[in-house]
């Protein structure tokens, strides 16, 4: 005799693959009992088998409605389990049943034993998916969403990277009168990619450095240079500085002019990201200019080269 532990609709008196659902799904293991006397087989009708189900890296089994061990076997020699788990991991499935023939009793399982099968295994799985980040643009001003896509393959090891090249759809909806105008990007070409560095900058007016023979003078003017100065987080720092100056400032293309000049002293804006990709390369490089125009003191030109490579 056997007993055959499988996902249903799977091929019966084999062994039973690994297969995959999304967390909170329903699946169920069908459970085939036979015998075979004399050389002639067939299926066990009215056994009620055990099947154990046994949860690992982070599942957990909810909503099980156990049919073997209320009706048994059918006229086929099967019955089913369906249950789910609500987080990622494994669900292994393991049946015993005791099956009497004449007067003695058998008990089979799915021990891997021909011709009894091993037992079953379904994995649960689960995905997520961001963009970001929101902001406020200049007409004109060229905005960057990152799409951010994690997977969850229920080995234990939590949401990580899906694999390079995986591709998202992404569509941009107008309104209010906006019109977007040729995006680009690699969403729908290269796709993901986990090759990227991201660098926490803060931008700095007026500061007083005792290593320096000269004090600070009052800005009048603060445009960003590079590649860098184009990106979300370039315009995530004018606007900081903008806000450190309320009411005193406007927008120039990639940096401010101060109505008044900027006098005070010390004043740091809060961090801003700044993403360099590497792509498939070793290393990826980006570049990001400040040029300060101050009252009395000149010009002041500061440069910052973030490098992202391989760890």
């Amino acid at each position: 005799m056997d007993v055959v532990a499988c996902p249903k609709g799977s091929k019966l008196l084999a062994p039973c693959r690994k297969q995959s659902n999304e967390v909170g799904q329903p699946h169920t293991f069908t459970v085939h009992v036979t015998k075979s006397v004399a050389g002639t087989q067939s299926p066990v009708v009215g056994v009620k088998p055990t099947v154990t189900l046994t949860a690992a890296n982070g599942a957990v089994v909810a909503n099980k409605v156990d049919n073997c061990a209320s009706t048994g076997t059918n006229a086929s020699g099967d019955c089913t389990v369906t249950f789910t788990s609500n987080s990622t991991g494994t669900v292994t499935g393991h049946a015993t049943a005791t099956v009497t023939i004449g007067s003695d009793d058998f008990t089979v399982s799915t021990d891997g034993t021909a011709p009894n099968s091993g037992d079953a295994v379904k994995t649960f799985v689960d995905a997520r998916i961001s963009i970001a980040p929101d902001a406020t643009n200049e007409v004109g001003a060229s905005h960057t969403f990152t799409v951010t896509i994690k997977q969850d393959i229920g080995d234990g090891n939590g949401l990580v990277n899906v694999p390079d090249g995986t591709k998202p759809t992404v569509t941009l909806t107008d309104a209010n009168g906006a019109t977007h105008t040729g995006p680009t990007g690699t969403c729908g070409g290269a796709g993901t990619t986990s090759g990227q560095c991201t660098f926490r900058v803060s931008l700095c007016l007026n500061n007083e450095d005792s290593r320096l023979p000269c004090s600070p003078g009052e800005a009048t003017s603060l445009t960003l240079k590079g590649k860098l100065a184009r990106s979300t987080g370039g315009l995530a720092i004018v606007n900081a500085v903008q806000a450190l100056a309320t009411g005193t400032s406007t927008h120039r293309g990639r940096g401010l002019s101060f109505s008044s000049a900027f006098a005070e002293r010390n004043r740091c804006t809060p961090f801003s990201e700044l993403v360099v990709s590497r792509g498939s390369k070793k290393k990826g490089k980006g570049k990001l200019g400040a040029v300060i125009v101050t009252y009395a003191a000149g010009t002041d030109k500061d440069k910052l080269k973030l490098i992202c490579q391989r760890p």
